[in-house]
C-alpha cells in the first residue's frame, strides 16, 4: 500500500490502537516459507541488535513481540520512550537497527535519529509514524533513514522491512570480510617480499645504495632494519635440525605478529633471522623468543643479537653468526649472546702448540688412559682458542688426532684385529659433536675404547669382576650402571661393553639374575610374604617383582612357593 493510498483512507483519524489489538488477536503468520534463518561463514548465526524507540507502551510492546516471534536473527537490546533515551541507549549498546517513532515528547524521532547518525553513521533507521506527509518522508531520507513505515504497522510489513535490512547488513558484512581477507593477503604478500629483501641484504646481494633505498620505499619499509636477531635451534643437523628450524620460524612468526609493521622474519635454512628497527630492545625480544622455545618446543635455542653501526647488515649478519657459534660451542646453548661477549670469551683462551700431540701419543704408547685424557682435553682447549670456536676446524683437527692415536694404539698392541671398524665409527661420532661437552665425551669414549686392553683396561676388566661381586653382596640396594660406572671412572658405554664381555650378559640381566636367585631362596621360607621377599631383593613394587619373576621362571612367586613346598613334602615322604 502506497503513502498516497493510505492518506486517502484518513489515516490521521483512524484509531490505530484498536487495529493493533485486532492484529495481535490474529493468528501469527507462518515464517517457515521463507527466510528467516541467516548464517555466515560455515553456519555461524549472527544476531543483530535492535533498539525500539516508541513513546506508546502498547505499540512498543507490539513491535517487540513481532520481532521476537519473527524468527529473524535479531535481538532487542533496548527500549526508549523519547529521543533523549534513544540517544543514551544507542551510545551504550551500538545497535545495528533502530525503530524510531517520529512524534515523541521532548525531542522528535527525526532529531534523535540525526544525532544518533552522527555517532553511528552505519546504523539502519526505520521511521515509524502515523502521519503520511511528504515532508516527513523527505526529512527521514535526508538524515539517512532506510525505511519509512506508517501506523498501524502490520506484522507482515514489519518483518518484510526487517528482513530487507538484515539482508543488507549481511551483504555489508560479507563485503567487509572479503575486504579484510584481501587486506590480509596483501599484507602477507608484502611481508613475503620484505623477507626476500632482508634475505638479500643479509647475503650481500645489494650493492647499489640508491637502488636499495628505492626497493625499501617500494616495499613500504619506513626504514631498513638496523638490529638483527639470529636464532639457531640447539639440535644437531643429523637429528632433524632443518625441520626444527622451521618450527622455530613458525614460533617466531607467531610471537612477532603484533610487531609485523616494525619487524621482518626470515627463514634461512639453519637459522631464523629477525630484522627490527633500532628503537626496539633486542635483548628483551630475544628473551621472549628463548623462553617461548624453552616452554613450547622439545629443544632450546641460542640467539645472537647485534646492531649495524654503518647500515651494513651483511657484515653484521656474519659477525652475529660467528658470535653465536662461538659462544654456543664454548658454553652450550639456550642463551642470548652478543659480539662483545664472544670477543671477551676469546681473550680467556691460550695459544695452540702441536707439542701437545706428541705428549698425547706418548701417554697412549704407555697405555696411561687418565694422563692421555688430560692431555687430550688441553689439546681441545687450544684448538678452540686458535680456531675462534670454529666447529669445522676442531672436527678436522680431532680427525687427524684420531688417526694418530688409533695408529699409535694399534702399533702398541692395544687394538685387536676385529676392531678395525673403530676408526670409521669414531669419525662418524665426531661429525655429530655440536658442543665442547660433546667433544669431551667423544675424547673419553675414544680412549676408553682404544686403551681397553692396556694396564688400565685390565684394571677396568678387574673392576667388572669386583662389580659382579658387589652386586651379589648388595643386590637389595638401588643399583644402576650409570652410578657404578661413575664410581669406577669409566664411561657408561664402555663399562657396559666390558661388563657384557666379561659376564656374558648385560649389567641389567646380571642384576636381575642375582636378585631372582636370592628370591627363590627366600620364597622357601613360608613366613615371608611375597611383598617382603620383593623388598629384600631390591624390588620396591611387588607387582613389578611378580612380573619379572614370572617372565624369568615361568611361574608367579606364589606358584613357585607352592611347587617347592610340594617338592619338599615329597622329599620328606
Amino acid at each position: 500500500m502506497s503513502i498516497r493510498d493510505l492518506s486517502s483512507t484518513s489515516a490521521l483519524t483512524t484509531d490505530w490502537r484498536s487495529i493493533v489489538r485486532k492484529e495481535r488477536e490474529r493468528a501469527w503468520f507462518s515464517l517457515s516459507q521463507g527466510c528467516l534463518t541467516l548464517t555466515m561463514n560455515g553456519g555461524e548465526q549472527v544476531a543483530y541488535k535492535l533498539l525500539i524507540c516508541e513513546n506508546e507502551p502498547l505499540e512498543r510492546e507490539f513491535l517487540i513481540q513481532v520481532t521476537k516471534e519473527s524468527g529473524l536473527p535479531v535481538e532487542v537490546i533496548g527500549e526508549a520512550e523519547n529521543g533523549f533515551e534513544a540517544i543514551s541507549c544507542a551510545a551504550e549498546n551500538a545497535p545495528d537497527v533502530i525503530f524510531m517513532d517520529i512524534r515523541m515528547p521532548g525531542m522528535t524521532g527525526l532529531e534523535a535519529a540525526a544525532k544518533i547518525k552522527e555517532q553511528f553513521p552505519n546504523v539502519k533507521i526505520v521511521i515509524i509514524t502515523a502521519y503520511d506527509e511528504f515532508d516527513y518522508a523527505k526529512e527521514a531520507l535526508r538524515i539517512g533513514a532506510l525505511e519509512y513505515l506508517l501506523k498501524p504497522v502490520r506484522p507482515e510489513e514489519l518483518v518484510t522491512v526487517l528482513k530487507k535490512i538484515i539482508d543488507g547488513l549481511e551483504k555489508e558484512r560479507e563485503k567487509a570480510l572479503k575486504e579484510q581477507e584481501l587486506k590480509k593477503s596483501i599484507k602477507k604478500m608484502k611481508k613475503f617480499f620484505q623477507a626476500g629483501f632482508l634475505a638479500g641484504l643479509l647475503l650481500g646481494v645489494f650493492d647499489d645504495k640508491e637502488l636499495l633505498a628505492s626497493q625499501a620505499d617500494l616495499l613500504g619499509l619506513k626504514q631498513i632494519p638496523k638490529g638483527l636477531l639470529v636464532i639457531v635451534p640447539d639440535v644437531e643437523v643429523s637429528s632433524g635440525g632443518e625441520l626444527s628450524c622451521y618450527e622455530v620460524y613458525q614460533l617466531v612468526e607467531e610471537l612477532f605478529s603484533t610487531y609485523r609493521d616494525e619487524s621482518i622474519v626470515v627463514f634461512l635454512g639453519e637459522q631464523v633471522v629477525v630484522g627490527v628497527n633500532d628503537q626496539q630492545d633486542l635483548k628483551e625480544l630475544a628473551e621472549k623468543i628463548r623462553l617461548a622455545a624453552e616452554q613450547r618446543l622439545d629443544y632450546t635455542v641460542t640467539i645472537g643479537i647485534g646492531e649495524a653501526v654503518d647500515g651494513d647488515l651483511h657484515q653484521l649478519f656474519k659477525n652475529i653468526r660467528f658470535s653465536t657459534r662461538l659462544t654456543k660451542f664454548f658454553l652450550g646453548g639456550n642463551r642470548i649472546v652478543s659480539q662483545k661477549e664472544a670477543t671477551a670469551l676469546l681473550r680467556t683462551t691460550t695459544s695452540y702448540s702441536f707439542e701437545k700431540e706428541e705428549e698425547l701419543l706418548e701417554q697412549v704408547r704407555l697405555g696411561k688412559k687418565k694422563e692421555a685424557l688430560a692431555v687430550l682435553d688441553e689439546l681441545l682447549q687450544e684448538m678452540l682458542a686458535v680456531s675462534r670456536g670454529s666447529l669445522a676446524y676442531c672436527q678436522m683437527q680431532m680427525a687427524e688426532v684420531l688417526v694418530l692415536v688409533y695408529r699409535t694404539a694399534k702399533y702398541a698392541g692395544f687394538i685387536e684385529k676385529k676392531d678395525f671398524h673403530l676408526q670409521y665409527s669414531y669419525l662418524q661420532k665426531l661429525g655429530r659433536c655440536q658442543s665442547v661437552a660433546a667433544l669431551r665425551k667423544w675424547c673419553q669414549d675414544l680412549l676408553d675404547e682404544l686403551l681397553g686392553s692396556t694396564e688400565e683396561g685390565k684394571t677396568a676388566q678387574e673392576a667388572v669382576r669386583k662389580v659382579m661381586k658387589y652386586i651379589r653382596d648388595n643386590y637389595a640396594k638401588e643399583l644402576s650402571l650409570q652410578k657404578i660406572a661413575q664410581q669406577i671412572y669409566l664411561s657408561p658405554d664402555y663399562f657396559s661393553r666390558v661388563f657384557k664381555k666379561e659376564a656374558g650378559c648385560t649389567f641389567a640381566e646380571y642384576l636381575t639374575r642375582v636378585r631372582l636367585e636370592a628370591a627363590k631362596q627366600l620364597l622357601a621360607n613360608p613366613y615371608l610374604s611375597v611383598s617382603e621377599v620383593a623388598q629384600r631383593v631390591g624390588y620396591h613394587d611387588p607387582n613389578y617383582f611378580s612380573r619379572v619373576f614370572r617372565k624369568a621362571v615361568g611361574l608367579s612367586p606364589s606358584e613357585y612357593r607352592r611347587v617347592i613346598s610340594i617338592q619338599s613334602e615329597n622329599s620328606r615322604d
